[in-house]
């Protein structure tokens, strides 16, 4: 181990879907659609490539308030209230730059060292990543088929212990696809309050 390496970092896992992209790019071919890290097929649509030159060009290219342009805050809040039911203000909303990053904000924010985190097995390598990172550890219960993919309740309640902190729940699931029905949206949120997680 490099001395220059945190134990943590030093013993986090390789990054399997690097490790695919990188067999991958030597197979490059035209017709090919790459599923291993969500790179588009398509290009940046024209109206936002525009609509980035107008930013670019009137200005605003400066540092954003650390939880996000206030009017975007605004619109995400809207749309959980028109679209999910759900209120939130605008002081309860933090944008970040991408899945990577939110995942690092939340699980800095959320775990201590010795903690577990449910989620899904299969799951997206940067849970387990930032989990590890933590000095906490991930605790997999199973997807399978015959359920469509989805975390049942069942096997989530098997697996809290006193050390469980947080449940991730990913619908539609990375990399499966599978999509959590309202049900068992319910039976897991009724398990998180019921363990105050």
């Amino acid at each position: 181990m490099s001395r220059w390496l945190s134990e943590l970092a030093a013993n986090v896992p390789e990054y399997s879907i690097m490790e695919i992209a990188k067999y991958a790019s030597a197979y490059r071919a035209e017709d090919m659609v790459y599923l291993n890290i969500g790179e588009p097929d398509f290009d940046t649509p024209g109206y936002i490539r525009e609509k980035a030159i107008e930013a670019i060009q009137s200005g605003k290219t400066h540092y954003t308030p650390d939880s996000g342009i206030v009017e975007l805050r605004e619109a995400i809040a809207k749309k959980l209230r028109l679209e999910n039911n759900l209120n939130y203000s605008v002081d309860d909303i933090t944008v970040v730059s991408g899945s990577q990053e939110g995942i690092s904000v939340v699980t800095q924010a959320l775990l201590n060292h010795g903690d577990e985190v449910i989620l899904s097995d299969p799951y997206y390598p940067s849970y387990t990543q930032n989990i590890w990172l933590r000095g906490a550890k991930p605790v997999f219960v199973p997807l399978r088929a015959e359920n469509g993919f989805q975390m049942m309740a069942e096997d989530v309640e098997k697996a809290v212990t006193d050390k469980t902190k947080a449940i991730v729940i990913v619908s539609p699931n990375n990399p499966t696809g599978g999509v959590q029905s309202l049900e068992q949206l319910k039976a897991i949120a009724e398990i998180a309050i019921k363990h105050d997680l």
